[in-house]
C-alpha cells in the first residue's frame, strides 16, 4: 500500500512540475519563466514588459518583452534617457568597429574594412627627358593610409613646358610602389617590368595616355585616366609613385600633374583629378 501511495505522489509531482510556471517578483509569470524587477506585470494582459525576462514553451527568449519571436529577442526600452539599452558586447570593442564572426559562429568587434574618400590635393612636378632614356620617375606620388584594397581613380595630365610634344610614340604610365627617386636609367627599367611582391601593387596595369589634339603636330598633352583596384600589403609600403614611359625625339621639358585644384587655383578642375577608398 505505501508503495501504491508513493507512486501516485511521485506522478503527481512530475506532473505539476512539467506544467510549472516560475515567476520572480510576480504572481503572474508568463511562459514558464518569467523574471518581473520592477514588479509591474498584474495579470497576462495587463503590465509593462520593458523590465522583464521571459522564457517561452517553445524556448524562445525575451529580453525587455513577454512576446520573443525567436531564440532570442531583446527590446530596449524606449525613452531618451536610456542610451546605453539593448546588446552589450565588450569583447575586443572600440570606437567606430563592426560585428563580424568566425565561420562557427563566434562573434567580435573588429575595425572596418574601408575607409572615407580621400582626395589628394592638386600638385606638379618638372621632369627633364632625354631620347638616350626611356623610363623616369614623375615626382608625383600619393600615400594610403594604411594596408588593404583601393579603389583608385586619377587623372594626370603631362604637358611640354614649351611649344608642342616632340614624342616619336605615346607615352604610358604605371602606378607602382617602392621607386627610389634617384633611380637610374637601367634601374628604372628593371623597376618598370618587374613581378616581385614589393615591386608592383597587384591590381596595377600600364595605362597609355591620349593626346588632347588628334594632329600629332599641334599636340600640346597627353592625359592618362586611371580606374583601378590596388592591393596594398607590408611587401609594397603605402606610397604609390607614378612612372612613365616614352620616346622623346629631342630633349624636353616636361610638367606632370594629378590632383583636386583647390579654391582660388587657376588649373581648370575637370582637367586632373585623384581619389581613393579603401574598400577590404
Amino acid at each position: 500500500m505505501k508503495k501504491i501511495i508513493l507512486y501516485l505522489y511521485l506522478s503527481l509531482s512530475i506532473g505539476i512540475i512539467a506544467h510549472a510556471q516560475i515567476g520572480v517578483n510576480t504572481e503572474s509569470p508568463i511562459g514558464i519563466f518569467n523574471i518581473d524587477p520592477k514588479g509591474n506585470n498584474n495579470s497576462e494582459q495587463t503590465g509593462k514588459s520593458d523590465d522583464d525576462v521571459v522564457i517561452l514553451t517553445n524556448g524562445n527568449m525575451g529580453i525587455g518583452t513577454t512576446t520573443p519571436s525567436n531564440k532570442l529577442t531583446i527590446v530596449p526600452a524606449t525613452n531618451a534617457t536610456n542610451t546605453n539599452a539593448g546588446l552589450q558586447l565588450t569583447n575586443n570593442a572600440a570606437n567606430d568597429r563592426v560585428l563580424t564572426s568566425d565561420i562557427n559562429g563566434n562573434a567580435q568587434w573588429t575595425g572596418t574594412h574601408f575607409s572615407e574618400f580621400t582626395i589628394r590635393n592638386r600638385t606638379s612636378t618638372n621632369l627633364d627627358a632625354t631620347p638616350a632614356q626611356l623610363k623616369y620617375v614623375t615626382g608625383l606620388s600619393f600615400t594610403f593610409p594604411s594596408e588593404g584594397t583601393y579603389s583608385v581613380t586619377l587623372q594626370c595630365i603631362m604637358r611640354r613646358v614649351s611649344g608642342t610634344l616632340n614624342l616619336t610614340d605615346r607615352p604610358v604610365l604605371q602606378i607602382l610602389p617602392n621607386v627610389p627617386t634617384s633611380a637610374t636609367a637601367a634601374e628604372m627599367e628593371s623597376i618598370w617590368s618587374s613581378n616581385t611582391e614589393d615591386s608592383r601593387f597587384l591590381g596595377s596595369y600600364e595605362i597609355m595616355g591620349y593626346p588632347r589634339n588628334l594632329a600629332a603636330a599641334t599636340n600640346t598633352e597627353y592625359r592618362f585616366i586611371f580606374s583601378e583596384n590596388l592591393i596594398v600589403t607590408q611587401a609594397t609600403g603605402l606610397t604609390a609613385y607614378l612612372i612613365v614611359h616614352m620616346y622623346v625625339a629631342e630633349n624636353q621639358t616636361f610638367q606632370f600633374q594629378f590632383g583636386t585644384p583647390s579654391t582660388g587655383d587657376n588649373t581648370e578642375p575637370q582637367t586632373v583629378g585623384c581619389s581613393f577608398i579603401k574598400i577590404n
